[in-house]
């Protein structure tokens, strides 16, 4: 391979590399930003467990109560009783998906081609 060549890869995969690094700090200050408070998840968690939000996320919360999974584990979907919300979140998108939308598309702050804070 001539060195032209390999200069050009080797670019490449820096900018590759540089580019997932800016995406990881993104998705974990998303993660940060966005986790719920404890006060937040125990509602949920009284919520589900109540019934009030429906059959899958009472048993949802029954999981929970065990110690088979926890919400983070659920939130980031490497619960296996993950799925259990599914249909929780799907009504909370038609309940709320508009309102959300126009919220977002109000928000003078809001670039939705930002790949992360500051960059």
């Amino acid at each position: 391979m001539d060195a032209a060549l390999e200069a050009q890869l080797a670019a490449a995969r820096a900018e590759l590399h540089n580019t997932m690094a800016h995406a990881r700090a993104a998705l974990d200050a998303a993660k940060v930003r966005l986790a719920p408070t404890r006060e937040e998840t125990e509602e949920l968690q009284r919520q589900a467990r109540s019934g009030e939000l429906g059959e899958d996320m009472r048993e949802l919360a029954r999981h929970i109560d065990a110690g088979r999974t926890s919400w983070a584990e659920v939130f980031d979907g490497s619960s296996p009783y993950a799925e259990l919300i599914r249909d929780h979140m799907t009504r909370m998108g038609e309940e709320h998906g508009e309102a959300a939308r126009r919220a977002i598309e109000e928000d003078d702050d809001f670039d939705p081609d930002a790949t992360s804070p500051g960059v």
